[in-house]
């Protein structure tokens, strides 16, 4: 009878420890994204922003990268392309969180992981997100450098 159970048990076990280790993945993933991204605005600074924008390795399904200044305007964001220009530093996604204000603090420091909620494009169910920031300077200037991936 104890065998029965081990198999199931063993089973379950191995699926709850696949899954942080799927999303440390991800996560690393992520920041060597964002890294890469940082890397290119440090050096070329707008001129990057094309190819930041482009689909590819910066910008695919369910995961983007995105940049913004430290005033809240938003630089580069190709899964949104209508919030390019705009102020966001007071955004507040769906459950209240001030989203770019806590990139922006992050930035200012080490950098780190930001979870949070958007809007899909064209509607629908929310998504919820995990980003990674960095701030990086170009030309004496900060720019909050970050990728995101979908979580659901």
């Amino acid at each position: 009878m104890r065998r029965r159970f081990s198999f199931p048990l063993v089973l379950v076990l191995a699926c709850l420890l696949a899954v942080p280790t799927a999303a440390r993945a991800g996560d690393k993933a992520l920041q060597a994204l964002a890294d890469a991204a940082a890397r290119l605005v440090e050096h070329r600074g707008e001129a990057a922003f094309p190819e930041l924008r482009r689909p590819g390795r910066f910008f695919g399904p369910g995961r983007a990268v995105f940049v913004f200044d430290e005033q809240g305007f938003e630089l580069v964001n190709p899964f949104f392309p209508e919030l390019e220009g705009k102020n966001l530093l007071n955004h507040r996604d769906p459950t209240g969180k001030l989203v770019l204000e806590e990139e922006l603090r992050l930035a200012r420091g080490k950098g780190g992981f930001v979870d949070s909620v958007w809007e899909r494009p064209g509607g629908g169910r929310p998504m919820r997100t995990r980003a990674f920031v960095q701030g990086v300077r170009h030309g004496g200037r900060l720019y909050v450098v970050g990728a995101w991936r979908e979580l659901e």
